[in-house]
């Protein structure tokens, strides 16, 4: 190489090597850039390589682990036993290895919340060196969630404490009252003079005013507790509102106040039972705060919906109150002497069913001139079918030809014991009143007093309610006395206890008219029931014919089983032997299979585990002449109902065969109401589910909006839909479909 060349080389590795070292210089500055805004981070964070040794760690680091910069190089197993987070470790490795990022959330030792977040530290060519792991700081969020969750809880048991308050006031109130109720219908029988009849009346029209604000408590509970479901049906709505304007014509008369009604042919498609609930509520807060002149009830027609309107010429409502008159428990100043007295929860009700039905209500005022309050109402479809609705009449207390003509009575309370006694026996009842279930079951023992009715309160004691003591009576009875619940127990958790059981109820106060006409429609409301030891007469249902199989290789067993079942209600069929039984095999629900243990080749036993691991379920009687105990217990575990030991006696196996029909339909039964309960069930959406879990808590629907965050609008139609989905009718039919769905 010539002096020139290696003059030339030295030049150009000289600026070879001044361009390396311009490059060294950035990379130094940028990385002295990227350690200062690591080092200037709040955010911890920490670099480790693939065999978890520590690479870097920020300043911030040091307020979560006890790391020094020496410490940079050593293996981070030996910091794990001083850290706030033990699964570190395992985490990284599993990053390393597997890719992905895991979050965790980590409490540090001084009160603090972080997200720790561990992603893989990957080389230009994608392959993983390391792993990354940051601290985020979510204290401040931790800290709203738990104040958001403490409010929750707090608003939650805010509104139990109101509806327990709500419904041991109503209890209280409801049991004097119902002995007032009682006592001035015995006197209204008793009085003759025309001033002693006026009192009474009078005292009739301060109970009833008493009984309204307590059945408006009632109404907020229920609708509170869900147990207010709308039926929607399509009727005319002159058919409400002229024996509702009837009822309240009396009233309106006394105050001389014209009560008018616009006559309509308008067809509206709403629940009518709670439409009337509204109407009657808006009435009543017309004439209360009317003094004079008129009240108007009218509809028209307004496109898609009918709009009802209730017009009076009462005091008015301030225009700075207007926005608060659907409020609970507000009330306006009535004009002065009025004696009329309210919670302020009737216009509160009013509103709560105009959401449940998804109508609108509204309301216009002019202080001094009156108020019209108007309910937007869907109009019925043309040409659909208009339903009648039932016409109430209030009926004197009287008998019908009934066959009630015993009550038995259960009531802890002296006074209301001895009040229906007097009247009941007055209307020629036969009564024996007890105080508790012990005096109850003294008095029905020995068919000493056999009564055609048991009347009891729900609130008996700490550990037995009417309830029990009504099922209790029954059984010492033997039969299934219709009986009733007259209770001031308006609690949700008693109103699902009253109708899972199937037992009517009526809710204090009511007077004997209402009472005599609860007892007189009793029978209709006869549960389920069987006295122990009632079997099936064996009659042949829906006219078909019972079969019964018979395996066993002695034809003497065969014929004299054949001769005792064989006739119009049954179909017998024998077979020598288990294998000839398979090749003709078919599953039916009125079988019944008389089956020997002991059969030559395949035994009766192992017919039966086969059987029962092809999921055939009929019911099975084993029959034997060399019986014992661990076979027994072999037979019962495979599905056999019934184990008799030859020789047996034509009553003895009758009566197994009867028996065993009886246990395959219950089985039967309940296998179809939970396939058709789980098939309804599975019609709802997963957030529908959600509630419906809720619902079976007793959530009501406010906790339920606050638990998920949905509006209470929204779980409402929810609930709805969940109605309209499973088919259920009430609250109560739904939760009988849960658990069916779970038998």
């Amino acid at each position: 190489m010539t002096k020139e060349e290696l003059h030339w080389l030295n030049d150009e590795l000289t600026a070879l090597n001044a361009q390396l070292l311009e490059s060294l210089e950035r990379q130094k500055a940028v990385s002295n850039d990227l350690e200062n805004v690591l080092n200037s981070s709040d955010v911890p964070t920490l670099f480790l390589d693939r065999e978890l040794k520590i690479r870097f760690v920020t300043p911030a680091t040091r307020t979560l682990f006890n790391i020094i910069p020496s410490d940079v190089g050593r293996p981070f197993s030996d910091l794990s036993k001083f850290t706030v987070d033990s699964d570190l470790q395992a985490d990284a490795l599993t990053v390393i290895n597997d890719g992905g990022s895991i979050d965790k959330e980590i409490a540090a030792g001084n009160g603090s919340w972080y997200i720790r977040r561990i992603k893989p530290y990957l080389k230009g060519s994608g392959s993983i060196e390391g792993v990354v792991v940051t601290f985020l700081d979510m204290s401040v969020q931790k800290q709203i969630a738990e104040d958001r969750e403490a409010a929750r809880q707090s608003a939650e048991l805010a509104s139990q404490a109101k509806s327990h308050f709500l419904a041991a006031a109503s209890h209280d109130l409801r049991q004097p009252l119902q002995t007032l109720k009682l006592l001035q219908d015995l006197l209204e029988k008793s009085v003759a003079d025309q001033q002693s009849h006026t009192l009474v009346k009078r005292m009739e029209e301060t109970l009833n005013s008493m009984s309204g604000i307590l059945n408006n408590v009632l109404d907020i509970n229920q609708i509170e507790d869900g147990m207010v479901r709308p039926r929607p049906e399509m009727f005319l709505l002159a058919d409400l509102l002229a024996p509702l304007l009837s009822e309240f014509a009396f009233q309106a008369s006394a105050k001389k106040l014209e009560l008018c009604l616009v006559s309509s042919s308008l067809a509206v498609e709403t629940d009518p039972r709670l439409l009337e609930q509204i109407l009657r509520n808006l009435l009543s807060n017309a004439l209360k705060y009317t003094p004079s002149g008129k009240i108007l009830v009218g509809c028209r027609r307004r496109g898609a919906t009918v709009r009802l309107e209730i017009w009076d010429t009462g005091i008015g409502i301030p225009q700075d109150q207007i926005e608060n008159v659907f409020n609970e428990f507000h009330r306006l100043d009535a004009l002065g002497g009025n004696r009329e007295r309210s919670l302020g929860l009737g216009l509160s009700i009013v509103k709560r069913l105009s959401d449940l039905l998804e109508l609108n209500v509204s309301v216009r005022s002019q202080p001094g001139k009156g108020s019209a309050f108007s309910v937007e109402i869907r109009r019925a479809a043309v040409g659909h079918a208009l339903v009648s609705l039932p016409q109430s009449a209030k009926r004197p207390a009287s008998r019908r030809n009934g066959s009630v003509n015993s009550i038995l009575v259960i009531e802890d309370e002296i006074d209301m014991r001895e009040l229906l006694k007097m009247g009941l026996e007055q209307l020629s009842y036969i009564v024996t009143v007890t105080a508790n279930a012990d005096e109850a079951l003294e008095a029905v023992q020995g068919a000493k007093f056999a009564p055609d009715v048991i009347l009891a309160d729900f609130n008996l004691s700490a550990e037995l309610d009417g309830i029990s003591a009504i099922e209790d009576v029954r059984r010492v009875l033997g039969r299934p006395a219709p009986a009733l619940i007259l209770t001031g127990e308006i609690s949700g958790s008693a109103l699902r206890r009253y109708v899972s059981k199937k037992i009517p109820y009526l809710h204090k106060p009511v007077n004997f008219a209402e009472l005599v006409n609860a007892i007189e429609g009793l029978p209709a409301h006869l549960p389920d029931w069987k006295t122990p030891g009632d079997r099936p007469n064996g009659a042949a249902t829906s006219g078909s014919r019972r079969r019964i199989q018979i395996i066993d290789d002695e034809q003497g067993v065969r014929d004299s089983i054949r001769s005792l079942f064989e006739g119009p209600e049954w179909s017998v069929e024998t077979y020598i032997s288990a294998e000839d039984y398979l090749a003709q095999y078919s599953s039916a629900r009125e079988n019944c299979l008389i089956v020997d243990a002991y059969l030559p080749g395949m035994s009766g036993l192992e017919l039966l585990r086969l059987l029962r691991e092809k999921g055939h379920q009929l019911p099975v009687i084993v029959i034997t002449g060399h019986s014992d105990v661990g076979m027994a217990v072999e037979a019962m575990k495979n599905g056999a109902v019934d184990f008799i030991e030859k020789p047996f006696s034509s009553e003895e196996i009758f009566s197994s065969v009867q028996k065993a029909l009886e246990v395959s339909r219950n089985r039967m039964e309940r296998s179809d109401r939970r396939e058709a309960a789980r098939a309804a069930l599975a019609l709802l959406t997963t957030r529908q589910r959600e509630i419906l879990d809720r619902i079976i808590l007793g959530q009501p629907n406010k906790i339920i909006a606050a638990e998920i965050k949905l509006s209470q609008r929204t779980v409402e139609n929810h609930r709805a839909s969940i109605m309209r989905r499973t088919g259920s009718s009430s609250l109560p039919a739904l939760l009988r479909l849960v658990a069916a769905a779970e038998e």
